[in-house]
């Protein structure tokens, strides 16, 4: 019998429940290491969340570590309630204890700001929260519509804020300055960020339908760098003729600024990136050139990505409930666990954008786990590579130990069969 077959077999011995999710094991591990045990009740739902059911689902799961009972399901429940209940309190305990622990890089950061649509069904929704999403070629979809804001430096979402969408008209029938109303939205993020968090906002990178007069004038009193996308349709398309100096990029694209142009009132720069049949259009006060512009623009790919990767653990399917506040504790539910992978992947020496592979696998290994006096003792099977790759086979911490076995039958599904067998 092989080291790594006895260990499994002491541990099965010793009253170890084997699981196919050692996700549990590593998320534990880190709340309770470097987030001090914060919001360490959030994590049988975060199970949920990576094993892609929902809380009513986890009834009948038969893995230990995700399946609950009737009563901690409703617990769940209510938990998510409450803690959206107190979001920003809560985002802001959060926040503050990542970036103690260098999981947000600094406190002066680039921010990203985005809206994301989470869809929703039923008449009784519909009535309550309307239709604020709708585009040119398709009707108009019932849902949610919160804004996002996305540390461009450590890639994640730190905020998001107003989920039900502003009606368009005000109490007297008064059509809305929708330009003004967004610039409120994105303002209240950037100084909950400032005042509650301690994180200072220098640039701010947004879409076309981010940008408005308002905006640019509260972003020029705060001493924020603004960079926005333009409609195809703007004011300044006339000024693209005057551009002197066109230079082409790496895929053939034609790029070219025009510096100090005057736009609502402001002084800023002008942006040109000309297609094969169209000619797409920025705004800037960053006056570095226009290749340097582009390329600070493009890094808010990173956002859209960020946005898709919540959404993959069921930002937008997996809500709870159609519980407002509920909706909230799930959105607060899946920044936590994104900042949770990060940690956990810096903490192993394993980079998430090179390796997201090795990660996932290391999330669904075969593992054994126990308590004993209140602390977890598991057992991972995994590979000699990656034994190899995080350089230790045992984690250690004060609220248990992980240990790193291999043997030949790597997922110990035989193992196990054959110990249940002699017993």
């Amino acid at each position: 019998m092989d080291k790594g077959k006895k260990q499994i077999v002491d541990a099965v011995e010793q009253g170890s429940k084997p699981s196919s999710q050692s996700a549990y094991v590593f998320l534990a591990f880190v709340i309770s290491s470097l987030f001090s045990n914060l919001l360490r009740e959030l994590l049988p739902y975060m199970m949920c969340l990576l094993y892609g059911c929902r809380l009513n689902a986890a009834l009948q799961n038969g893995d230990p570590l995700i399946r609950l009972n009737a009563e901690r399901c409703l617990e769940e429940h209510r938990l998510l309630e409450r803690l959206g209940r107190a979001y920003s309190h809560n985002l802001k305990g959060l926040l503050r204890c990542a970036l103690d622990i260098g999981i947000i890089r600094k406190r002066v950061i680039d921010l990203s700001i985005d809206p994301t649509h989470l869809v929703y069904w039923g008449v009784k929704m519909i009535k309550r929260w309307g239709t604020p999403f709708s585009t040119m070629k398709n009707r108009a979809l019932p849902g949610l519509l919160p804004i996002t804001c996305f540390d461009l430096l450590s890639g994640l979402i730190l905020f998001m804020s107003d989920f039900i969408g502003k009606a368009k008209r005000d109490r007297r029938g008064k059509a809305k300055d929708a330009g003004k109303v967004v610039a409120k939205k994105v303002l209240r993020s950037v100084d909950f960020l400032r005042k509650e968090v301690g994180i200072r906002v220098r640039s701010l990178t947004g879409d076309e339908g981010m940008c408005s007069e308002h905006l640019l004038r509260e972003l020029e009193k705060r001493d924020i760098r603004h960079l926005f996308a333009l409609s195809s349709r703007s004011s300044l398309g006339k000024l693209v003729p005057t551009i002197d100096g066109w230079t082409r990029l790496e895929d053939g694209r034609l790029i070219g600024m025009k510096s100090g142009v005057e736009y609502h009132g402001l002084k800023t720069n002008l942006i040109a990136l000309k297609d094969d049949d169209r000619t797409y259009l920025y705004i800037s006060n960053y006056g570095k050139g226009a290749r340097y512009v582009w390329s600070r623009y493009c890094r808010r790919g990173k956002h859209e990505n960020g946005i898709g990767v919540a959404k993959s653990i069921g930002l937008e399917d997996g809500r709870p409930s159609t519980n407002l506040f509920q909706v909230k504790g799930h959105a607060l539910a899946c920044i936590y666990l994104m900042i949770l992978l990060k940690a956990l992947s810096k903490r192993l020496g394993l980079d998430p954008n090179k390796e997201p592979q090795t990660i996932k696998s290391l999330l669904t290994r075969q593992c054994y786990v126990r308590w004993e006096e209140g602390r977890l003792m598991a057992l991972v099977v995994v590979s000699r590579t990656l034994i190899a790759r995080i350089g230790t086979s045992k984690i250690e911490w004060d609220g248990g130990s992980i240990e790193l076995v291999w043997h030949q039958g790597r997922n110990a599904t035989n193992t196990l069969m054959k110990i249940g067998a002699k017993g």
